[in-house]
């Protein structure tokens, strides 16, 4: 198995309605505690209650000592203004930080999302596409700072090429100068992940994006990868990833996946957090399929 591009990092929060005052949980009313939830979306929550947000929200109803009851509705568009905001619940167990269509307690976790493709294969992703509201000032940071090349235009869609022939190397830009500015949400993506090979190019990149008045982070160890954010001059949020060390640091490459691996400094708390994760039901593919 091989992993292609890091492409998520949403740190989610819990929320406890509208209002004007921090959200104070021993105040709450004194009868069932109503939560909202998708009735079929795993590892998260299903009508069943076996989901990781259906185990915080008992630990939250245990400790208002108060019973528990869902309200059930797929979560897409307008989901709080139709369920939370509507007075169907009093509580929605996972929403991103910057959400402002209610009051967000402190983040409780951060994910990072990987496409995940059998080497043989040979699969990878074509191009990523972002919609800003100007296209200049990005295309001159991306082959200025970044590298990149200008390589034509299509329907209102700017392309730009890195170089080499490997996947994941392409970025179309359009502008939309009227379009409001993306919100988090289920089903967006938080940031785009570029490849770098160690970390010495890391370094490089780096210096270039902090001498382009861009304010990068520091280098974050990430125990498989290093990583470093920044914003580019449209508002999407660029992260710089090396290869190295790894994936196959901890765990045998023929057997990546199969069991959960955490970075040594979450390893203290294996018990709690396996504790607190779905089973995960598979089957397996036999080798030659």
């Amino acid at each position: 198995m091989t992993r292609i591009a890091t492409l998520s990092m949403v740190a989610i929060s819990l929320i406890f309605g509208m209002a004007s005052a921090p959200v104070n949980f021993r105040a709450a009313a004194k009868d069932e505690l109503r939560v909202c939830a998708d009735p079929n979306n795993l590892p998260f929550s299903n009508k069943s209650r076996e989901g990781f947000e259906n185990r915080i929200a008992e630990l939250v109803a245990r400790d208002l000592n108060r019973p528990l009851t869902y309200v059930f509705a797929i979560q897409r568009d307008n989901f709080v203004k139709k369920t939370l905001n509507a007075g169907l619940c009093d509580l929605v167990i996972g929403l991103p930080v910057g959400f402002d269509q209610a009051d967000l307690t402190r983040p409780y976790y951060q994910s990072e999302y990987a496409f995940v493709y059998r080497a043989d294969r040979k699969l990878g992703l074509h191009s990523m596409r972002l919609v800003e509201r100007d296209v200049e000032t990005t295309a001159r940071f991306l082959t200025s700072i970044l590298g990149f090349s200008a390589a034509g235009v299509e329907d209102g869609w700017h392309r730009f090429l890195l170089p080499g022939t490997r996947s994941g190397r392409i970025v179309d830009i359009r502008a939309e100068p009227s379009m409001a500015r993306g919100k988090w949400g289920t089903g967006s993506v938080h940031h785009l992940a570029w490849r770098v090979p160690d970390d010495a190019t890391e370094l490089a990149v780096r210096e270039r994006v902090e001498a382009a008045h861009r304010r990068p982070t520091p280098v974050i160890d990430r125990f498989w990868f290093k990583s470093v954010y920044f914003l580019e001059p449209g508002g999407v949020l660029f992260e710089l990833a090396t290869d190295g060390p790894g994936f196959a640091i901890d765990e045998p490459v023929a057997t990546l996946g199969e069991q959960l691996v955490l970075p040594p400094w979450l390893e203290p708390r294996r018990r709690e957090i396996e504790a607190a994760l779905p089973p995960l039901r598979t089957s397996r593919v036999p080798a030659g399929a």
